[in-house]
Formats: structure tokens, sequence, C-alpha cells
């Protein structure tokens, strides 16, 4: 679960790379705790728990409304966190939510050992209300029970409910199993024995689009636990060519832009891990991070920003490995040259790492000294530092 560069910390950091779970966050590649790249899934609670709002009750007498977002979207550009620029995006963060478990450890404990029981039981409301609590269990912040929830003998329940006729009911599975999958290597590997992924893969075209997001969600969580589980994810046939689908008509996109968002980062995984996916995969991944770069250093065309810095993570994931960095600068080296004067700060962040990976071997497009004269005059800055020690100068001809 190691990061592609530096040594990972535990939220954001000033040397981190995006750790493969929704925007910044490192090693421990997906964690139960805010991260930038989420989405808005409160919406898609409130919506699926509404009907069930006066049944729906806490073990301590108290609604069990929807749970407040730990995790907002992200700040507008000149609002943007110094920190939170100069960090990495995080790898697999699963869906958060505050205020999730209000119980005692003997309380959890006694939860657990009776949940299989009304999971398999044959009342639909009963069951609504356990997976809830279950998910909210998982939500916590604070050392959710995940191996708890695992050891339980939850998971075959977990997955058979992912079928189930109720929506409300898979989107609340589904969000269990995304917070399963925040969890470590081992605890990924037993939501795949489970059989989860391939069930998940079916929903990911769901028309309900909460359901299909949260599936996003799951696999981002997935892909960003290492290259194994990776090439399990590409191995599918609908999660890979979905994500890329959508980010492929992520410009001017109908979509919910959480959707987008969430898309935006589950494709960085793809090519986060090393060794690299297939080469049909990482080309595909870097046209569509091209594209949308490419969009936004067109005045006339608006880019959502988060889809913009997610994107071009994928760009910098893919010049880890040598055999990709002249491929990169052939592509959008000219681009990311030119994307270093665009704002905000945590998008041009990312735009000099990339183009400190370019550097040292392919040099910078600069033909009119612009770019140069910029970075000296802005050489305090970390990244900008690191860029003028890499740079070997001008692109060979």
């Amino acid at each position: 679960m190691a990061s592609t560069d530096p040594p990972a910390a535990a939220m954001l950091g000033d040397e981190l790379e995006p750790v493969a779970s929704q925007q910044e966050q490192p090693d421990a590649h997906k964690a139960t705790a805010a991260t930038p790249a989420v989405a808005d899934t409160d919406t898609a609670a409130t919506a699926m728990e509404t009907a069930a709002t006066t049944e729906n009750t806490a073990a301590d007498g108290t609604a069990a409304a929807p749970d407040p977002a730990a995790a907002p979207d992200a700040a507008a550009p000149d609002a943007v966190d110094a920190a939170a620029a100069d960090a990495v995006p995080a790898v697999g963060a699963a869906p958060v939510r505050a205020g999730a478990g209000r119980m005692e450890p003997g309380e959890i404990n006694g939860f657990f050992e009776s949940a299989p029981a009304t999971l398999a039981g044959p009342d639909p409301q009963a069951r609504f209300e356990c997976i809830t609590r279950v998910r909210r269990l998982l939500s916590r912040e604070d050392n959710p029970p995940i191996r708890q929830c695992i050891d339980s003998g939850l998971l075959p329940h977990l997955v058979r409910l992912l079928g189930d006729p109720v929506e409300r009911t898979i989107f609340e599975s589904a969000w269990a199993v995304t917070n399963l999958l925040s969890g470590t290597s081992e605890d990924c590997a037993h939501v795949v024995a489970a059989g989860a992924v391939p069930v998940l893969d079916s929903l990911i075209r769901s028309p309900n689009e909460d359901i299909a997001e949260q599936v996003v969600w799951a696999m981002g969580n997935l892909t960003g636990d290492g290259p194994e589980h990776r090439d399990c994810v590409l191995k599918l046939p609908h999660t890979t060519e979905f994500i890329l689908e959508v980010m492929g008509d992520a410009v001017g996109t109908t979509r919910k832009i959480s959707m987008v968002r969430n898309c935006a980062w589950a494709m960085g995984n793809f090519v986060r891990s090393q060794p690299p996916p297939p080469e049909p995969i990482v080309k595909r991944v870097c046209e569509t991070a091209f594209h949308i770069l490419s969009s936004a250093l067109d005045p006339e065309v608006a880019v959502d920003t988060d889809v913009l810095v997610d994107s071009t993570w994928s760009l910098h994931y893919v010049c880890s490995n040598p055999e990709y960095v002249c491929y990169v600068n052939d592509l959008a080296g000219e681009a990311l040259a030119t994307a270093v004067f665009l704002e905000p700060r945590n998008f041009r962040n990312v735009v000099l790492r990339t183009l400190t990976r370019l550097a040292p071997e392919c040099g910078l497009h600069d033909p009119d000294g612009k770019l140069h004269a910029w970075l000296e005059e802005n050489k305090t800055e970390k990244f900008v530092r690191e860029l003028i020690e890499a740079d070997s100068g001008p692109p060979p001809k």
C-alpha cells in the first residue's frame, strides 16, 4: 500500500502525493477520514432515507437523520488552504459522515453479534435499519470497526443485500462495503473473497445515479489499495469503461458534478500504483487527462477545479514510471508548461510537480522564456525550487 513517492503521512501533508482515495491523504491509501475529493453523498442519503424517517430510529431513541458531511466540497480557488494546496490526493478515502456510532464498545459488540440474524431475517424494515446502523458505525472517523464487522460474519449479508429489490437498501449496503474497502489490504481481500466486486461492477450502470456513484467510490477505494486489487477492478466488464466514459465527457457534462469528481479521483487510482496497468489503460487515462487540461487552458471553457486537479494528478502518477516520461511530455508537456500560470494554487502545484518529473529527461517547453522568468520570480516556493533544480534546459528538438 505504499504510495508512489515520498513516504506517506497521515492526512494532509506538504510532502505527500495524492493518496489513492479522494484527494489529500497518503499511505493508508484509504482512510475513513475527510478528504477533499469526496462526493456529496449526504444528498443521496437524504433522498434514500426520507421514506424511512419515522421508523428509522437509533438505539438511543434519536431519529437516525442523514449524517452531516465530514468532507465539504473543495473551497473556491481563492480560499484554498496553503497546506491543502501542497498536499496530495488521498488514496481510497471512504464516504465518511460525522455523528456516526453513538454506541459504547460493549453495545457495538452486542450489535455485531446480533446483526447477521437481523440481516438474514424476513423483515425488510428491520434489515434496512440494521444495514444503516452498520454503515454509520463504519463511517466513524476514529477507529471504525471494520475488522469487527468482517469477523462478525456480516460480509455475505452485505453482498446479498447489494441485490436487494429496495434501492435504499442497495445504497446503504454499497456505502457500508465502500467503508470496508477503506481499510487495510487484508480487509479489502476479505471483501473481494466475499464476492462483492462483480456485484458492485454490475451496479455501476444503475439507473439510480446515487447507487452508481457509490459504486464508483467503492471501486476507487479498491483500486487505490495497490496493483493487485487495481488489476482486479480493471478486468471487470463495466467499471473501467464507465469511469473513462464519464471522464471523456467531463467537460460540459450534464452529470452530477460529484459523480464526475469521484470518477476523476478513481481514474487517478488506475495509474497510481507500480507496476503500471496495461499500456492501453495508461494511454487512455493520459489522453483523457490531457483533454481536460487542454480545455482548462481555453478561457471560454469552464472546467471544474476538483476534476482538473485530480485528472492532472493522473499525469503525475504516470510519470513515476520512466517508461512513460517521454510519452507524457510529448502529449502534455507544452500544455503543462502553459498551465503553470493558472490558478488555483493546488492545481498549479500539481502541474509543477509533474513538470519536475518531466524536466530531467525532457526539459521544459519555454520558447519565449516566460516560464523560466516566472520560476525565477517565484523560486521561494517549494515546488518551484524543486522544478528549477530538476530542469535540464530546453527539450531536445
